[in-house]
């Protein structure tokens, strides 16, 4: 096990935290029929930890974990081990998580006594191999060697606790209609699904409203930035599937943080700082109380422009292979 994680485990009594626990992972495993392991350091347990000790830290590379864990293994051990976790495990882990959280909120967020949830769409960039080129695509506008595979995301949220219970992902030039009806089975009759103006077809209403599931109009805010979700580093579609379904872990686990701070502290969970509740996750051991996260002030009427000011250095845009552009140097120095 990863003592930072069980630190973490330690301190909440829900459903939800017993989900993560070593006896449930492997009965998990268990149950989708994965092959025994051998004993060694990086058992399920310990590898499923250390996952979500990797996204805890800000996505960090895979050879920073011994330190972070204490424990030794290689970045390439870590690989093969996170590789051989089937993504059935992680999709019924997060499918979990999620009802334990709606069975421990069942009166949280609902609208004149309706479930609500909301449904958002966003993207996520990934490195550029063969496979996830085929799976994804990228932008149009950008040539061949030159770009990164984009994927297209809509996440399902519940609206009390805030936590994501569905994520679907499909490839770039795919519309969020297209995707939506794939969150429509964990809806019931008489469910509140907000959402914005790119699913508001008629087709689409006709689909909630013969499934008895009304819809309002507005916007969710994803936490990709804060979790540095938009750009990935799995080099195949399952490694890619794996980690953003982790992500989701993750996000939920933050999310739980700030409703429990935010009881403690007697105000509402939208003012409770979700990077603060993420730096609480990441470091357990500072012994600093949930009660002390950082509470956002109310400034209704702050209005900030969507600008950089800090110039970035001003390399040329890459127009060619990278191959081809080494090919261009060696030329240069060889006829230089």
């Amino acid at each position: 096990m990863v003592p930072s994680i069980t630190t973490i485990l330690h301190r909440f009594t829900g459903e939800w935290a017993m989900l993560l626990q070593p006896d449930a992972i492997l009965a998990l495993c268990s149950e989708i029929g994965d092959p025994a392991w051998r004993d060694r350091v990086l058992t399920p347990v310990t590898t499923v930890h250390l996952f979500l000790l990797q996204i805890l830290h800000g996505h960090t590379a895979c050879s920073h974990l011994p330190h972070l864990s204490g424990l030794r293994f290689s970045a390439a051990a870590y690989g093969q081990a996170r590789a051989k976790l089937p993504l059935r495990f992680f999709d019924l882990l997060l499918e979990r998580f999620g009802s334990a959280v709606q069975r421990s909120a069942l009166d949280e967020g609902r609208w004149h006594g309706h479930r609500t949830f909301l449904v958002d769409g966003s993207g996520c960039s990934m490195p550029d191999t063969p496979a996830l080129q085929a799976a994804f695509g990228q932008p149009t506008e950008q040539r061949p060697g030159c770009g990164f595979p984009v994927g297209r995301l809509l996440g399902l949220f519940h609206a009390g606790a805030g936590v994501l219970l569905k994520l679907v992902v499909a490839p770039l030039l795919t519309h969020d209609l297209a995707q939506v009806q794939a969150v429509h089975p964990s809806l019931h009759e008489g469910d509140v699904l907000v959402a914005d103006r790119g699913l508001c077809s008629y087709a689409h209403l006709a689909l909630l409203v013969q499934a008895g599931v009304h819809q309002v109009e507005t916007s969710l805010a994803h936490l990709k930035t804060t979790m540095q979700m938009d750009v990935l580093h799995g080099k195949t579609v399952s490694g890619v599937l794996k980690e953003l379904t982790v992500f989701a872990i993750v996000d939920n686990l933050v999310r739980m943080v700030m409703g429990h701070s935010a009881i403690l502290q007697h105000i509402g969970v939208e003012r409770i700082s979700s990077l603060d509740a993420l730096r609480w996750l990441s470091a357990p051991s500072t012994g600093i109380p949930l009660g002390a996260l950082i509470v956002n002030r109310i400034r209704p009427h702050r209005v900030e422009p969507r600008v950089k000011k800090r110039r970035p250095k001003s390399f040329p845009l890459m127009l060619k292979p990278r191959q081809e552009l080494r090919q261009q140097l060696v030329q240069q120095e060889l006829t230089g």
